[in-house]
């Protein structure tokens, strides 16, 4: 049976917030839109949501790398209130996401077209507004803070998602990182007025901006927006001078030497050099060293 559509007119408001993965998305989620939805007009819609225990394949990203529809729990939206689809595995690598699905799996670049589809599929008599949100990570820090919390891979089934036999880095299966194509697809699709991007360093090292950005995003009060994000840190990890402790695992995870970091932004180095003009943020980029 197919969902209950509203009558039209007017519009639904429809948040998607696509990623990156290892970008705060758990402490988003659960520290601070799903305390805060019910006091601040929010519809979250996330994978997990009412239980930790609903199975990887009924993630809304896992139905579209199988080429399925997401399923209608996803798509029950509330024209009184901002409706938030988040899913940081819409932007999960294909490396990663074969272990699950094997070689034939849909790429994640086709994910904003698919959701947008079948939204509109859903509502056709709806005008839908759309805010495409989501936050980007120099790319050999997220690499490397994934290849921790998939490190499991390696232990238990020897896969390593990151170096080849040789011990080299191996960055195939991480298109997706190619932030300018994403973002470019995103624009294409949605429009670049839609689209709300933000900086995981930010967050780490201009936490007032950071909270003002998101406060602004998702209308929360700045005031909220701070308590939530300073007082809640999903998903924390154990770090060292050496490195990363696998959660739940005794198991240290070296950190990349710089050789490794720099072959890393090495590759993405063009992408990165054009989302800076595409944004105008290549100070930011900078500073961080993405370029």
């Amino acid at each position: 049976m197919g969902i209950t559509l509203k009558s039209g007119g007017g519009e639904i408001k429809v948040y998607l917030h696509m990623g990156f993965p290892k970008t705060g998305s758990s402490t988003l989620q659960y520290g601070l839109l799903k305390p805060l939805e019910n006091k601040f007009g929010l519809n979250l819609i996330t994978w997990r949501k009412n239980g930790e225990y609903e199975h990887l394949d009924y993630r809304p990203s896992s139905r579209l790398f199988n080429f399925q529809n997401i399923g209608e729990q996803y798509l029950k939206f509330d024209k009184e209130k901002i409706n938030i689809i988040s899913d940081e595995s819409l932007t999960a690598p294909l490396r990663l996401r074969q272990q699950n699905y094997g070689k034939n799996i849909c790429s994640p670049f086709k994910f904003p077209s698919e959701l947008k589809r079948q939204i509109e599929l859903q509502y056709p008599n709806e005008d839908i507004n759309y805010t495409i949100f989501l936050t980007i990570r120099n790319q050999s820090k997220l690499i490397f803070s994934q290849y921790v919390e998939e490190y499991n891979w390696k232990i238990f089934k020897n896969i390593d998602l990151l170096f080849n036999e040789n011990g080299e880095i191996d960055l195939d299966g991480y298109e997706i990182y190619n932030y300018s194509k994403y973002l470019n697809i995103l624009i294409n699709i949605f429009g670049f007025n839609s689209i709300k991007l933000t900086l995981f360093e930010d967050w780490i090292y201009e936490f007032d901006y950071f909270c003002s950005i998101i406060s602004d995003t998702f209308n929360i009060p700045f005031g909220d927006v701070y308590l939530a994000l300073k007082n809640n840190h999903i998903n924390k990890k154990k770090k060292t001078s050496d490195g990363i402790y696998v959660k739940g695992n005794s198991t240290l995870v070296p950190y990349l030497n710089k050789e490794q970091n720099n072959q890393i932004m090495e590759y993405y180095f063009d992408s990165n050099l054009q989302l800076a003009n595409l944004f105008a943020i290549h100070d930011k980029l900078n500073k961080y060293h993405y370029l």
